[in-house]
C-alpha cells in the first residue's frame, strides 16, 4: 500500500491570515502534491486536517471548500479527509461530507492487505464534539467509543 499523506493546507481565499500564514497558496501547493501523488502511483490520498480555513463569509467557504475538493477529485485517486479544528469552525460533520463527497470518521478501510482506522478527536474533554463557533483547540479529546471501536479493529 502506498499513500499520498499531506496535512493543514487551510485552503481559503484569503492572502493572508495569522501574520504569516498564505492559505490562498495552498490550491497550486495541493494540485503539486496530487501531480507527486500520481506520479508516484499511491493507492489513496488522506488530508490529516485543516483542509479549509474561513473565508470571510459562509458562501466564500462553501465555495472554496468545493473548490479545493474539486481539484483534489479531478486526479480521480481514492481521497480520505480527516476533519481539523479549523474544518469544524466552519462546517458541520455532515456538511464536510457533503461538500468533500466523503465520509467523515470515525471509519476504518482496507487498502490492499492493510487496516487503516480513521478517528475524529475535535471532541471537548466533557465529550461534547466540535461545532461551527464552537472549537477550542486546547481542549480537545479522542471520545471512549472510538478509543472502544479502535480496540475491537486491532484485536
Amino acid at each position: 500500500m502506498k499513500l499520498g499523506l499531506f496535512t493543514d493546507p487551510h485552503y481559503s481565499t484569503k492572502e493572508l491570515a495569522c501574520k504569516t500564514r498564505r492559505p490562498s497558496l495552498s490550491y497550486g501547493k495541493i494540485r503539486e502534491a496530487m501531480e507527486h501523488f500520481v506520479s508516484e502511483n499511491v493507492d489513496a490520498v488522506i488530508c490529516l486536517g485543516d483542509l479549509v480555513d474561513d473565508c470571510g463569509s459562509r458562501e466564500e467557504n462553501v465555495e472554496a471548500i468545493k473548490r479545493i475538493t474539486d481539484l483534489i477529485r479531478s486526479f480521480d485517486i481514492p481521497f480520505y479527509c480527516m476533519m481539523g479544528n479549523h474544518d469544524y469552525q466552519n462546517f458541520t460533520r455532515e456538511e464536510f461530507n457533503e461538500y468533500t463527497k466523503g465520509a467523515y470518521p470515525p471509519f476504518s478501510l482496507e487498502i490492499g492487505e492493510s487496516l487503516l482506522i480513521l478517528l475524529d478527536c475535535n471532541y471537548r474533554k466533557c465529550g461534547r464534539i466540535y461545532a461551527p463557533g464552537d472549537v477550542d483547540w486546547k481542549d480537545t479529546r479522542l471520545p471512549e467509543d472510538q478509543l472502544s471501536k479502535m480496540r475491537e479493529l486491532i484485536v
